[in-house]
Parts: structure tokens; C-alpha cells; sequence
């Protein structure tokens, strides 16, 4: 080991500190190793531990400037060692920052130290990746543990950044079956920063699919936890360029709404518990317009749930606990163009006094139910009539439409924050009244 100057290897080596670190091991700069009883201190330039208190360390990594004729000091100071006195590490990571293309220098070290735990990688030859690629596959001899998150972040710091392909290195650790269970989590919260991982969400989403939805159980919100396969299937119907694909993952999400338990997920039985009818009337009608909004209104799955909501407002009594709940059917029925339903849920809003043209037309993100009161939670009414379906429809537009959503993002963070929702009703109607029909 020598003192690095020279910004390229300074840099790799804070990479391989921060890397060490990521996958949780014990990292210390400039280790002493034996110096083989001559009274010369030697020292490698990065070494990783199980935790502190291992003597030995598990990796080593040399980074070398160029291929000069002292390389081959490095490996040899710890090869060399009588095993009594320094224990081999699991592996030896040597590597070429610049150089060596044509050196013979790099291949009589491949062929010298080939037959220990030993590789020596050439940056000038883009081996970074197979480099990370090769500590993982180190990693998985030892743990099965791995924040995917935190290894892309630190793959696309400052200190890694061109020099190795983030996204490959998290399928290699997919494919050696690091807690594979967390990759949908971890995709979903990184696609929220980085483009390239949001490019990867369809193919990821079809595996889920694929596999009976094995992971979204492992998702960071409730609501991902609860709805994700139905947040996730109308997602893909709403993006959908083909008909066809539209109406597939349309009938994805009816097939998990109504065949995943013993009753429709989303249905409008009350009774079931407390929590659900809580649930129903403070968050059932913005939820509904969330997923038709993310889905665009296609298929027949939009109609299913208004359907669920208004037998939901029918178990109710007129007063303004079910006010939430018929402003969101107003907006879900309009969109949907279901007149009958519509007129359902302008007569409970008129039965209960009336709502204020403002709550009306932007309902509430969440109504808190439990010891509250109608003015705690809606405006004073201000003589504001339900009005024609299709005055409705361009009251909405006007309000709502011109707001662009980004529906990616808005399916994203639901998934990703528990409380996204206590502050998303222009968003979700953004998204409900994007691209819907004049009238």
C-alpha cells in the first residue's frame, strides 16, 4: 500500500469504504498486516470485517494507481504470510485503476495468485461492475442480508458513478437470492429518484403478477401491503399503449379484487369490523377515485367499485358522516358516466343539508369520523345544488383537469408513505380527470 494521490484512487478507495459499510461489514482504512517478523509495518489499503472485534479481516482490497513494477507487493505481503501469523482473508480484491491493457506484468500476477481467492480488475477495461458483482457474490458466502436501496445509492455516489452499472449489480444480487422478497419495495422507493429504475417497473410488476404477487406484501405502506395488487394492476391498465393490454390488466385487477379472499376485496359489507367501515367511510370513495384515476377509467373495474361505494352510501343514514363518501361517488360516477348512480349520490348529499359548491367539487383527502363533527370537517353550506351530470363533469374538468398528474409518481408515493393520503384528493382527481370525455 502506498499513499494515494491521485484524486482516481483517493476516490475508489472512500467507494469501497462506503460499499463495505452498505453491505454491513466493519470497515477499516490502511489495515496492519503481520509484518513477518523483519520490523517492517505493512498495511493494505481497505479491509472489511465481520465486526470489530475479528483479528482477521474477511476482504481485502489494494488499489493501484497503474500497473508499475510494484503491484505484485501487495498481494504478496498477505499471501506470503505464515497462516500462524496472518489468516487469508475469504478474498483478495486488487485493483487497476488505469493501465494494464497489455502489461505482462497483470498476467503473471492472474497466473501467480489464480489459484488463492484472488482477481485483479482493470478500470481502464470497465471491469467495475464485474468487480461489484464479485464482492456480492463474495457477500452471499457469508450473509443472505442486503438493503437493495442503500447498495444502488452508494452505486450511484459520487465515488462509483460511471464507473459500474448499478442496475446490473442489483439483479446479480437478485439472482443469488439476497432477500429477493425486498426488491419490489426497494424498486418502488428508488423509482421515485431515479428514471432509469422507473423505466423497469412495467417488467417488474408482470413478474409480480406472474408469481401470485409474492412481494407486495413486503411494501413500505399499509397501503401497499393492503392494495397492492390493485394499486400495481391499474397502474399498468392506465399506462397500457394497446387496447388489448388495457383490458388484461383490467381483468388482472378484478381477478385479485374478487378471487383473492373469500369475498371481494373492496366491498361494502360494513359489518365485517369496525376498522373496515371506518375505512370505508373515511377513505373508501378517494381510494376508488384513485384507482380509477390511475387506471384512466378503463375496463369494467371502475364501474365494480362506484357500484361497492354506493351500496356503501345506501347502509347509511342521511347525515354527514356519509358526506365524504357521496362527494367522491359524485365525482367517480360522473367520470364513469353512470347517470343512475350519479343521481343516487346527488340525493344523499341533498338529504343531508347540502354540501358547500367548494367541498363538492374538492372533496376532503380524509374525513376523521371518530369524535368529530360535521363542522370540524366541512365547510358551512353555501345553498350550492348538486347540478346535471354534465355540468358536474365541466365543473371538474375546469377545476381538475388542467393539473397534469403525474401517475407514476402519485401510484408511487401511495405505495411508499403511509400517510400519503391524508393530503392527496387534488392529486387523486388530477389523475381521475386527465383525458376523461367532454360531458
Amino acid at each position: 500500500m502506498g499513499d494515494h494521490k491521485l484524486p482516481k484512487g483517493t476516490r475508489l478507495i472512500r467507494g469501497v469504504e462506503a460499499l463495505g459499510r452498505v453491505l454491513g461489514y466493519h470497515v477499516c482504512k490502511e489495515f496492519p498486516v503481520s509484518d513477518g517478523g523483519v520490523g517492517v509495518a505493512q498495511a493494505v489499503d481497505v479491509a472489511w470485517f465481520d465486526d470489530a472485534a475479528q483479528p482477521y479481516p474477511l476482504m481485502i482490497f489494494e488499489v493501484e494507481s497503474r500497473a508499475s513494477n510494484t503491484i505484485a507487493n501487495n498481494p504478496l505481503k498477505v499471501f506470503a504470510q505464515d497462516n500462524r501469523q496472518f489468516e487469508k482473508p475469504l478474498f483478495f480484491f486488487q485493483l487497476l485503476v488505469s493501465g494494464g491493457q497489455s502489461t505482462p506484468r497483470v498476467a503473471q500476477l492472474e497466473r501467480q495468485y489464480g489459484t488463492y481467492n484472488y482477481r485483479l480488475y482493470r478500470f481502464a477495461q470497465d471491469e467495475g461492475t464485474t468487480l461489484v458483482k464479485d464482492i456480492v457474490t463474495q457477500h452471499r458466502r457469508i450473509s443472505r442480508e442486503l438493503d437493495y436501496v442503500r447498495l444502488y445509492e452508494v452505486l450511484r455516489s459520487t465515488e462509483w458513478s460511471g464507473l459500474v452499472n448499478a442496475l446490473a449489480i442489483v439483479d446479480h444480487a437478485y439472482g443469488l437470492g439476497l432477500r429477493r422478497e425486498q426488491l419490489l419495495p426497494s424498486l418502488i422507493r428508488l423509482a421515485r429518484r431515479h428514471d432509469e429504475v422507473a423505466a423497469r417497473l412495467p417488467a417488474l410488476i408482470e413478474a409480480e403478477r406472474v408469481s401470485g404477487w409474492a412481494s407486495t406484501s413486503g411494501l413500505a405502506s399499509w397501503w401497499g401491503k393492503t392494495w397492492g395488487p390493485m394499486i400495481l394492476s391499474a397502474w399498468m391498465c392506465g399506462r397500457a399503449d394497446a387496447a388489448a393490454d388495457a383490458v388484461a390488466w383490467d381483468e388482472h385487477l378484478l381477478d385479485w379484487q374478487n378471487k383473492a379472499s373469500f369475498m371481494p376485496m373492496f366491498n361494502s359489507e360494513l359489518a365485517l369490523s369496525r376498522d373496515y367501515a371506518e375505512f370505508m367511510l373515511a377513505l373508501g370513495g378517494p381510494f376508488a377515485a384513485f384507482v380509477v384515476g390511475l387506471g384512466k377509467a378503463r375496463g369494467a373495474s371502475g364501474r365494480q367499485m362506484c357500484d361497492v361505494l354506493l351500496k356503501t352510501l345506501k347502509q347509511l343514514r342521511e347525515d354527514w358522516r356519509g358526506l365524504q363518501l357521496a362527494a367522491w361517488t359524485l365525482h367517480l360516477s360522473a367520470r364513469l358516466g353512470l347517470v343512475e348512480e350519479y343521481e343516487a349520490a346527488c340525493g344523499y348529499v341533498d338529504a343531508t343539508g347540502g354540501l358547500a359548491a367548494e367541498d363538492m367539487m374538492t372533496p376532503p383527502s380524509c374525513v376523521n369520523i371518530v369524535d368529530s363533527s360535521r363542522e370540524e370537517e366541512f365547510q358551512p353550506w353555501d345553498g350550492a345544488k348538486c347540478r346535471s351530470r354534465n355540468e358536474f363533469v365541466a365543473s371538474a374538468q375546469q377545476a381538475h383537469a388542467r393539473r397534469a398528474p403525474d401517475r407514476a409518481q402519485l401510484m408511487l408515493a401511495v405505495l411508499d408513505e403511509d400517510q400519503y393520503h391524508l393530503g392527496w384528493n387534488r392529486d387523486v382527481l388530477a389523475a381521475l380527470w386527465q383525458d376523461a370525455p367532454e360531458g
